[in-house]
């Protein structure tokens, strides 16, 4: 057999292997890379995301995972799973901007990915 017959089915395979969901597949994780990669590299942006890390933080320290405060007040604006998830990520990854920044990252994430799969729903694969 020649190496010109084997090629149509090589190429055949290729393109089998790249097509629908393996390109789908690469891209969600090219855009992960993207998406989470610059996370750990800048500093939190003020006042929003340094005030959640701060109360976050607070939880964590003292234990108190019921009562959110900032700065010794108490600070019930917002729902506590931001706060939760917030001090999940500094046990786990350690005090620092990466493990800030997570929780809002991988929730932003899930947005598209949510956004994605509806406009596939309503206008069929060429949406998305």
């Amino acid at each position: 057999m020649s190496a010109a017959r084997a090629e149509p089915g090589l190429t055949r395979a290729l393109d089998d292997a790249c097509s629908g969901t393996a390109r789908k597949a690469l891209c969600w994780a090219l855009l992960a890379l993207v998406w989470f990669a610059p996370l750990g590299y800048r500093a939190l942006l003020t006042p929003d995301e340094g005030r959640y890390a701060t109360i976050a933080l607070g939880m964590m320290n003292s234990g108190d995972w019921i009562t959110p405060r900032l700065n010794g007040f108490l600070y019930f604006e917002k729902p506590p799973l931001q706060y939760w998830m917030g001090a999940l990520g500094f046990h786990l990854l350690g005090v620092n901007d990466f493990a800030a920044c997570l929780w809002p990252g991988l929730t932003g994430f899930l947005t598209v990915a949510a956004v994605a799969y509806t406009a596939r729903r309503f206008w069929a694969w060429w949406a998305c």
